[in-house]
């Protein structure tokens, strides 16, 4: 008895696995209004920038990284990071309708936080 309940939990688990697979309807990744374009990059790259800066920090935190070598590396994300957000500031942001700009300001103040 123990089994054939075995044997149909492992079915219902395979099915349920592979179901996506066989589904004519799988999910494609969202994309934004503005994807591809060179704002979108820049605050992809700032995103990225951001979370080495993060793993930097942690790394240094850790011991995994000697003082000099922290220094050097965050003064050249931080260069780049800089770099980033004043192309930023120059793409109009005025073109973007208000409930993008809202977001990107939440997202800012977000960063800014963590």
């Amino acid at each position: 008895m123990t089994l054939i309940a075995c044997g149909l939990l492992a079915l219902g688990v395979l099915a349920y696995m592979i179901s996506p697979m066989l589904d004519g309807s799988a999910r494609r990744p969202r994309t934004t209004r503005f994807a591809g374009s060179r704002r979108d990059d820049l605050l992809k790259k700032k995103d990225f920038i951001f979370s080495s800066i993060r793993e930097l920090n942690i790394d240094y935190n850790m011991g995994k990284l000697a003082a000099e070598d922290h220094e050097a590396l965050r003064q050249e994300y931080m260069n780049e990071a800089s770099d980033v957000l004043d192309e930023l500031d120059r793409t109009a942001v005025s073109d973007l309708p208000v409930e993008e700009q809202i977001e990107e300001a939440v997202r800012a103040v977000r960063e800014i936080r963590q």
